[in-house]
């Protein structure tokens, strides 16, 4: 017995959903997802898998995306009530640092998006979580500037 015919009789009466698209594969007759097509392997996994990149990178962008939000709210409020719109440049740090910040964390907070961050190497997660905390300090040092040159 191989070990597709191993993952065939593991999925004959179990309800196990595909990782990448989460399609039941109950019953399934070879060894890929019938829905995305994706190879399938029969292997132990972590009970408790090491979240400690994802979280790190997540909590970063989250940053990142919350300031800018918030600062540009704070520019939305200043300017409807002083009737005064402050040139786009003092803006622009904070939309870009939205525009980046935000998809990115919605994507990565998805299961696709933590499957493709834990399956880097140890230094690239490690990169990206400095990346992500970068791009946090640098908006909020640029904000910071150009707030203060307004």
């Amino acid at each position: 017995m191989d070990e597709q015919d191993h993952l065939v009789e593991y999925l004959a009466d179990r309800d196990v959903a595909c990782v990448s698209c989460g399609y039941n594969l109950r019953g399934i007759r070879g060894g890929r997802c019938p829905e995305c097509n994706e190879e399938l392997v029969l292997r132990v996994g972590l009970a408790e898998p090491r979240l400690g990149s994802v979280i790190a990178f997540l909590a970063g962008v989250w940053c990142c995306a919350g300031t800018t939000f918030a600062v540009l709210a704070f520019f939305l409020i200043l300017s409807l009530y002083f009737d005064d719109w402050p040139p786009l440049r003092y803006w622009m740090p904070a939309i870009l640092g939205f525009a980046i910040a935000a998809p990115t964390a919605a994507w990565v907070g998805t299961r696709g998006g933590r499957a493709w961050l834990r399956q880097r190497g140890d230094k690239m997660r490690r990169l990206l979580v400095v990346g992500a905390w970068l791009l946090f300090f640098g908006c909020i040092a640029s904000i910071t500037l150009m707030t203060m040159m307004m």
